[in-house]
């Protein structure tokens, strides 16, 4: 394995070992129920391992190159997006570009039913619609967050200004087995909630706990929390090279 991927498997896998666990990648429903007044959607079908399985034997005899294709590149490095304007909307269009209008599900359509066809000032207002979808979810607050959460880019050179490869949120999130994984207000509810119902004394000394060591020692065993892995996306032509 090359210094690229064991570079990003083990931001991620810090990230998990925090918590414990990861949930699968779902495209934000928010920025989905916004863009049905502006363009045509698709449904959201997901990808699954299933899938690409039967996509790779279609196209096992027309692709011969594949087996060249997936190297991973030694100029990818992985790094945290610093979750400033700037970068925030870098990612925004990056996602824009990659996920949303070239995604082999054709989530996005103009009226002729053709992503690349999708007018400039639709584009622009998508961008603008997922720029602040992540910037409330992922970029820079006055206070400190009680739930971490992060953008991880791979980019070449470690340039994810200019030359952004692939990228990927992490959040912290409470999960209820009995229900599911919890909103990021849901989670910060509960936990807020925890601490707020013991005396002054055992209020301070949870005032700088951990978010694993409040949900382990104050909520109740069926809810814990969990990393959840989201936005996956990865630019079309550095697919198949160990970025995902």
């Amino acid at each position: 394995m090359k210094a690229s991927t064991t570079a990003i498997v083990g931001t991620i896998g810090a990230a998990i070992a925090l918590c414990g666990t990861v949930s699968s990648f779902s495209p934000p429903a928010s920025t989905l129920a916004k863009l049905t007044h502006q363009t045509k959607l698709s449904p959201p079908y997901m990808f699954f391992a299933d899938n690409a399985a039967v996509e790779e034997e279609t196209d096992k005899e027309t692709d011969t190159t594949a087996a060249v294709e997936t190297e991973s590149s030694s100029n990818t490095q992985i790094t945290p997006l610093d979750g400033s304007e700037s970068s925030i909307g870098n990612a925004a269009k990056f996602m824009v570009d990659a996920f949303w209008l070239q995604s082999p599900q054709q989530l996005i359509q103009d009226a002729s039913n053709d992503s690349s066809e999708l007018s400039e000032s639709a584009k622009a207002s998508l961008i603008n619609i997922q720029a602040d979808d992540l910037m409330g979810k992922y970029g820079e607050r006055m206070g400190k967050r009680k739930l971490d959460a992060l953008i991880l880019a791979a980019s070449e050179s470690g340039d994810a200004q200019s030359n952004l490869q692939g990228m990927v949120t992490i959040e912290v999130r409470l999960l209820d087995k009995q229900n599911d994984i919890l909103s990021s207000d849901a989670s910060e509810f509960k936990l807020t909630q925890a601490v707020a119902s013991l005396g002054p004394k055992q209020r301070r000394e949870f005032k700088n706990a951990s978010v694993i060591d409040i949900a382990n020692q104050l909520l109740p065993p069926d809810i814990s929390a969990v990393a959840v892995l989201a936005n996956l996306c990865v630019s079309p032509t550095a697919r198949r090279k160990g970025i995902a």
